[in-house]
């Protein structure tokens, strides 16, 4: 509990206690925003202005109304998150670098519970490059091929024809629901399943969304 607090720290107190004791299940996206927004501020204002030398502790209520609120966000900013077919993934992998795979779905199960999705390349972002290492782009229309290694060449060929699609089940990120005392998948939409990586094999990955315009780090050895 907070105790002989200064006059504009107890504003800021009550402030905080009115905000947290909204009713968030029946708020939008932009409502619960505009709550985070003014929280936000005044924890600011709170280190700006007065450090550690006075602090508003929150009850345990109150810290979970804020948890409450965080997870209430995440729902109602998903909530419509939907996979089409074209949208683009990616995935992270290796030891001491940072492997970049993407991929783009190319159908969708009637039962909306799992998706085919097809390797692509990818390609770097101009201006990105660093010191072993740059930002990785999509390139969906880069379709991987199948390769076969030459024996009398003594190296792989790239085939005509695509790797094969894979089935995917479709997944959420998960959230921890301080009323339910459980996570509940309510986050952004990802993929799981056995993909193709560095061609050969076939791993079980987590696979994120990514937009044709956006990237993401990748590293690699000289």
């Amino acid at each position: 509990m907070n105790q002989k607090l200064s006059s504009s720290l107890e504003q800021d107190a009550q402030q905080i206690e009115i905000l947290l004791s909204n009713n968030f299940d029946k708020m939008t996206l932009g409502e619960l925003n505009f709550i985070r927004e003014k929280l936000d501020k005044l924890w600011g204002m709170q280190i700006e202005k007065r450090g550690n030398t006075e602090i508003i502790y929150l009850t345990d209520s109150q810290r979970e109304s804020g948890d409450y609120l965080s997870f209430r966000i995440t729902q109602e900013e998903f909530k419509d998150a939907t996979v089409k077919i074209g949208d683009l993934f990616y995935t992270h992998w290796g030891y001491d670098q940072t492997n970049t795979e993407m991929y783009k779905v190319t159908k969708i199960s009637p039962t909306g519970k799992t998706v085919m999705v097809r390797q692509i390349g990818t390609k770097s972002k101009e201006g990105s490059g660093g010191f072993m290492c740059d930002q990785a782009m999509p390139d969906p229309d880069f379709e991987i091929k199948v390769r076969i290694y030459d024996e009398e060449k003594h190296y792989y060929v790239d085939q005509k024809e695509h790797l094969p699609d894979l089935r995917v089940k479709i997944s959420r990120s998960s959230s921890w629901n301080p009323k339910s005392k459980k996570h509940e998948e309510i986050g952004s939409v990802l993929l799981r399943g056995s993909v193709y990586y560095a061609h050969e094999s076939k791993h079980l990955q987590n696979l994120y969304p990514i937009k044709k315009e956006e990237s993401t780090y990748r590293s690699w050895y000289a």
